[in-house]
């Protein structure tokens, strides 16, 4: 992949550039055949992987925009949507030029609309400023007529206001929170930790880690000490708080922004601010906003996904179908079950489920396995937040602590300078927990969704594939080498009360290691499902 093409995609998924990139790439576009071909064959590929979870296709947004209806709906549609799906159709010469020439002008448009302003994935923020949330949901949402900027499911929001007069929007922060509003709403996103509400309903469920998240309302604020909390500000400001679980802290604000008068609540306790009177009193708790009913999806796999896989010669392969007794038997030559650990529970869907609880859950491969110069880890998963949480770790048997290998979700962390809302994946030689090399994906994961991954080394290059494309590669220094190791999913360290175990929680399935690195091939083929 070009390095031009490959920023083009980068900034299609949220990554900044400068006005200059961007003035170079779109004049690229318009002057280079050869690199609109390969973006639209990236963008089919990429159509094909999320076809089945997007809401709609983008190019029925895009037809309208260029006033395509014309151009035969049927025809287009039918022609489109196969592209889509990549399923081969024998070559006729009549309609393959106007398509063609079609996909041609969708891929200018959308990488016109990609770098300088797409729907789904540009933040409401200007250019310049860090992403902060993602949209993971939007019921009935009617924006305010001032509302400019009106992100879309998947769309991914920084500083700035949010306005609507009805409906729900829930934000996925990068930091971990989980920010759920109902309209008629106000809202000012300041910056990772914090939010204005000036009229609204809004419920947060912060997670470990996270603490501190501060929601500012007229004449006070409201400051999360773990784990979930409600706010409710009506016209006149008058504000009612009530938390959930853990607690929070209530301040009524002087002028000048220091505190006059705090409260601290408890679970299920209630307060009520009223900024024009001067009074915060205590108030029969009440379930103000419900929470959203967010649910990971079935994992639907093609009747002979499991032979696909197979079909690549995996060492070892585990299915939650096969979860029996509080192991998984191993589908691979190797031979190894795979120890169930904790509270995991298998699903009907044959993926397993990592609950958010304090007891540590987690999957552990029997005996050792040292891996040769070329290997690969090959998941599915589904994160139910931003978390810092372990997807696979490969550490020296002796202890724990020295890391060889490393696949992780992130989150935005002050304590640590690790790109959020990515998937990590780290070599260290020799094994230890301070030095290694990292690959970071070039789009953020999305919470709730179901994202294939392969990390593999091939040679002295480590590289990461995200839903079937190349999202990331680093050279190593060439010196590297392996040792015999522990394998586990889902956690980094196994003892209960480690705060730096990176407890996983979500989905996962379909789990598969590689003594040999993959061919791109293969991986858009298992990723497909």
């Amino acid at each position: 992949m070009s390095e031009e093409l490959h920023d083009i995609i980068a900034a299609w998924f949220g990554e900044e550039m400068t006005e200059a990139r961007r003035a170079e790439l779109l004049k690229r576009l318009r002057e280079d055949a050869a690199l609109r071909k390969e973006l639209v064959t990236e963008l089919r590929t990429f159509g094909s992987l999320q076809a089945v979870q997007a809401p709609e296709p983008r190019w029925l947004e895009l037809q309208d925009e260029l006033g395509l209806a014309a151009v035969r709906e049927d025809f287009a549609e039918e022609q489109i949507r196969a592209a889509l799906r990549q399923q081969p159709r024998p070559f006729v010469a009549s309609w393959w030029r106007p398509v063609a020439a079609l996909a041609a002008c969708l891929a200018a448009v959308f990488a016109v609309l990609l770098i300088v302003q797409s729907p789904q994935q540009t933040d409401t923020a200007s250019a310049g400023r860090e992403n902060l949330a993602l949209v993971v949901r939007m019921d009935a949402v009617k924006w305010h007529a001032a509302q400019a900027n009106q992100p879309l499911v998947g769309g991914l929001v920084g500083a700035g206001n949010l306005r609507f007069e009805s409906g729900r929007l829930t934000l996925a922060f990068l930091s971990g929170v989980s920010v759920h509003i109902e309209g008629p709403a106000d809202i000012t996103l300041q910056d990772a930790e914090r939010i204005t509400c000036r009229r609204g309903n809004v419920r947060a469920h912060v997670n470990q880690g996270a603490e501190g998240f501060t929601i500012e309302t007229p004449g006070g604020a409201v400051v999360d000490l773990g784990t979930e909390f409600g706010v409710n500000v009506e016209g006149q400001g008058k504000t009612q708080v009530m938390v959930y679980q853990g607690q929070a802290e209530l301040a009524m604000l002087s002028k000048d922004g220091s505190p006059l008068r705090t409260r601290l609540l408890s679970a299920q306790q209630s307060s009520e601010l009223d900024p024009q009177a001067k009074t915060l009193r205590g108030i029969d708790p009440r379930e103000m906003l419900s929470a959203p009913d967010l649910r990971i999806p079935p994992l639907v796999m093609r009747a002979d996904y499991a032979q696909r896989i197979l079909k690549s010669k995996p060492l070892h392969y585990w299915r939650g179908q096969a979860a029996a007794e509080g192991s998984i038997a191993d589908a691979g030559p190797g031979g190894k079950a795979l120890r169930i650990l904790g509270g995991i529970l298998p699903q009907a869907d044959g993926s397993l489920a990592f609950a958010a609880e304090n007891e540590p859950q987690y999957l552990r491969a029997d005996g050792e396995w040292t891996p040769p110069d070329e290997f690969a880890v090959e998941l599915w998963f589904a994160s139910d937040a931003y978390h810092s949480s372990v997807l696979a770790v490969l550490h020296a048997l002796d202890d724990e602590h020295d890391t060889l290998s490393l696949l992780q979700l992130t989150r935005r962390d002050a304590r640590n300078a690790l790109r959020p809302g990515r998937v990590r994946f780290l070599f260290r030689w020799p094994p230890g927990s301070r030095d290694g090399m990292n690959v970071y994906s070039t789009p953020l994961y999305t919470p709730y969704r179901w994202q294939h991954l392969v990390c593999q080394r091939r040679g002295s290059t480590l590289e990461m594939y995200l839903d079937g494309r190349l999202v990331g590669d680093t050279e190593l220094l060439g010196t590297e080498k392996t040792t015999a190791c522990a394998l586990r999913f889902g956690r980094l360290f196994e003892a209960a009360g480690n705060k730096d175990a990176r407890q996983f929680v979500g989905r996962m399935a379909e789990m598969a290691v590689y003594e040999h690195a993959l061919s791109e091939q293969e991986i858009r083929e298992h990723a497909a499902r």
